[in-house]
Parts: C-alpha cells; sequence; structure tokens
C-alpha cells in the first residue's frame, strides 16, 4: 500500500512533515535564533523503522491511548474485553493500534495556515473495542509557527476512546546533546470531540 509524506511550509519557512502511515509527524523543521532551521522533533530516516513500529514516533496513538488493566472494562452492563499485548493487559490500541494504520489524507490551506487531515475507520471488534469509530486528526501550520493537532471520532454505538500523539522534541536539534524521554516529551494541548451518531 503506497505511503505518502505530506509537507506544510509557512511564510518563515517552517516545515512539518507527517506521512499517512500512523498519521505520523516525521520531521518539524524550526527557525533557530539565527533563523537556520533545524528539526526538533525525535524521529527515524528509515521507513522500515516505522514500519516496525519506531518507539519514539510522532504517531496517532489510538483507539485507546494509556492503558486497560487486565484487557477488559466494564460499558453499559457488560464486560469488554480488548486485546492483551502488555503482558495481561491492554496498551495504546493493542498489536496493531492507530499508529500501525495507514490514513487516507487530505491537504488544504488558508490565508494564514496549511493543514493535512487525516482519517480512518476503526471497525467494530477492532481490536476488541465495540461499536464501528470514524477518526479524524488535523495538523495545522500556521504562519506565526503554532502546530495544532485537532482530533474528531463519531461513533455509531457505545465505546470508550482516548487519543493521543507520541511526539518526542528536542528543542536544541536531533542529536544535539543527550535527552531522556521524559525530558524529551513536552506537554502539548489537544482538542479532541467524540460524539454519538
Amino acid at each position: 500500500q503506497e505511503v505518502r509524506i505530506h509537507t506544510l511550509r509557512n511564510r518563515s519557512g517552517m516545515q512539518i512533515r507527517v506521512m499517512d502511515l500512523g498519521a505520523t509527524v516525521t520531521e518539524i523543521l524550526a527557525p533557530d535564533r539565527q533563523g537556520q532551521l533545524t528539526n526538533v522533533l525525535l524521529g527515524s530516516q528509515s521507513f522500515d523503522e516505522y514500519r516496525k513500529g519506531f518507539a519514539g514516533s510522532a504517531s496517532v496513538i489510538g483507539r485507546f491511548a494509556n492503558r486497560i488493566r487486565n484487557a477488559r472494562f466494564p460499558l453499559d452492563g457488560r464486560e469488554v474485553r480488548v486485546t492483551a499485548n502488555m503482558g495481561e493487559h491492554h496498551i495504546h490500541g493493542g498489536r496493531e493500534g492507530f499508529a500501525s494504520k495507514v490514513w487516507s489524507a487530505t491537504t488544504g490551506s488558508s490565508h494564514h495556515s496549511a493543514f493535512v487531515r487525516f482519517h480512518r475507520r476503526s471497525p467494530d471488534g477492532e481490536e476488541g473495542f465495540p461499536g464501528n469509530l470514524d477518526v479524524s486528526v488535523t495538523y495545522t501550520l500556521t504562519d506565526s509557527g503554532e502546530v495544532r493537532l485537532d482530533y474528531e471520532a463519531t461513533t455509531d454505538g457505545a465505546t470508550v476512546v482516548n487519543l493521543t500523539n507520541h511526539a518526542y522534541f528536542n528543542l536544541a536539534g536531533t542529536g544535539v546533546g543527550l535527552l531522556s524521554a521524559d525530558q524529551a516529551h513536552i506537554g502539548s494541548s489537544q482538542r479532541s470531540i467524540c460524539r454519538r451518531s
């Protein structure tokens, strides 16, 4: 299946590259104090690493980010069992979560921003989760240098959903200094909407 990389640019030359596999950000080129562009995102130069599940990749995590204890939860008076992929527990969407899926993408721009919008349908029963879930994730780069992620999910039945992105950053630039995962993971402001149709 074809996987494309989409490049967003703003007026100052800042760039974001995002690929269809996992709706993954592969590079954020931001200007430093001298105006030189440097990649501030932890990533890989190898597509195979992303395909195999590169641990630091800035992919969309879902259908449920974080852990579900004992890979089961109550919902509407019944117990739902999902894929156990961390011992007896479920983490980050299961064995083949959203980060491993190829998403469809559309790009566009307005007067002060460029965006790429990814969409996929998670079918009823995928990794054990109930309900068909239509998910869209939009990455926007504004001319003022703002990078925004907007999530939207619509379901046709009762379910759980908890989406995030696993981006790790080094604001000094890729390969500069030593950095732990805790230092690299910067809290981000993300908006999400989920509604039942």
